[in-house]
């Protein structure tokens, strides 16, 4: 069979030749551009996503150190519950009220606390300021994301603190 190709080239003419060895090399190139164009762009969403988790891991260590500062469990509080109106205020002052859904009393002197659309940096921000003074405690906490990048929904429901 390679005779016969050998022979088949022979007869080319050398201009022949070279073109069938250019198409040759394009053909070559495009295969390759083809298998190698999808794993380049694999590899940077591989490197975005990691990035991403570096930085999640750096922020959950930084929270971790601050939390190294809160009370713990079983601490008692100084601080008397403020209820709705009080946490209403808060909202307010932190520029959160627009973003509240869901603000009431349950059985035991419990809140539910619903916030839609809010930014999480924003909301933590006013947990971190606030939490302390409220005289409850964060029973339960329930963040969801949206389709929007930042912007997150987040159940709370708190129960007034341990006294002394």
């Amino acid at each position: 069979m390679s005779d016969r190709f050998i022979e088949m080239l022979l007869r080319l003419a050398p201009r022949e030749r070279m073109l069938l060895a250019l198409m040759v090399v394009v053909l070559l190139a495009g295969a390759g551009i083809g298998w190698l164009l999808p794993l380049q762009e694999r590899r940077a969403v591989a490197e975005r996503e990691l990035q991403e988790a570096r930085a999640l891991t750096a922020w959950v260590q930084a929270r971790a150190d601050q939390a190294q500062g809160l009370p713990q469990v079983g601490e008692t509080r100084a601080t008397d519950p403020i209820g709705t109106s009080g946490i209403e205020q808060g909202l307010i002052i932190a520029g959160l009220r627009d973003r509240v859904r869901g603000l009431s009393n349950s059985a035991g002197g419990s809140i539910e606390l619903r916030l839609e659309n809010v930014r999480f940096e924003r909301m933590m921000q006013w947990v971190s300021a606030s939490e302390g003074s409220w005289g409850y405690e964060i029973e339960s906490l329930r963040i969801e994301k949206t389709g929007v990048p930042g912007l997150v929904i987040a159940d709370f429901r708190l129960t007034p603190g341990t006294d002394g």
